[in-house]
């Protein structure tokens, strides 16, 4: 799994993990750092949070690779444990879309982009009640007529109704 942090600054590669206990196997990291670059190649890792809120990489039993591409001067660290600090990241306050506007709001708000929202949020609640109401004399059979208009008909009104809807 290869994840990029932000303006590219690191990339990860992370063999494995396990989602049980957070800890990542074969893991590699590159990172570049006024024109330095950096590459951390460790047998495994994970992330760890202190109780002032800072947050860190932790990486065990690993390599590190300094220098600048092209020079010869490259340094290279073994390490038992290398704790890398992760940039803080600002919390933006909450989204302010139309779609995540509360019900109050879209009422008071007479643009088509909140009308259409409103209808969406009142619309599919509205079409789990019709199809539940259609259910009953759609799923009368007669006998001597096939047993599939009823569903046929349930399906072309859903998706007629959904497509308006939409």
């Amino acid at each position: 799994m290869f994840a990029e942090s932000t303006a590219g600054q690191r990339v990860y590669y992370v063999e494995s993990l396990n989602p049980l206990t957070g800890i990542v196997r074969n893991v590699f990291m590159q990172s570049r750092i006024d024109g330095q670059l950096g590459l951390v190649v460790a047998r495994e890792g994970s992330h760890t949070e202190m109780p002032d809120g800072s947050r860190y990489l932790v990486f065990k039993d690993g390599r590190r690779y300094e220098g600048t591409p092209g020079k010869l001067d490259y340094r290279i660290v073994q390490f038992e444990r290398y704790w890398m600090r992760l940039d803080p990241v600002p919390v933006n306050g909450k989204e302010t879309g139309i779609r995540q506007a509360p019900l109050n709001e879209l009422l008071a708000d007479k643009t088509p982009p909140a009308r259409a929202e409103l209808l969406w949020r009142v619309g599919v609640p509205v079409s789990a009640l019709i199809l539940a109401v259609m259910a009953i004399p759609l799923s009368f059979v007669n006998t001597r007529a096939r047993r599939s208009y009823g569903l046929m008909t349930a399906l072309l009104l859903y998706f007629v109704y959904n497509n308006l809807l939409s």
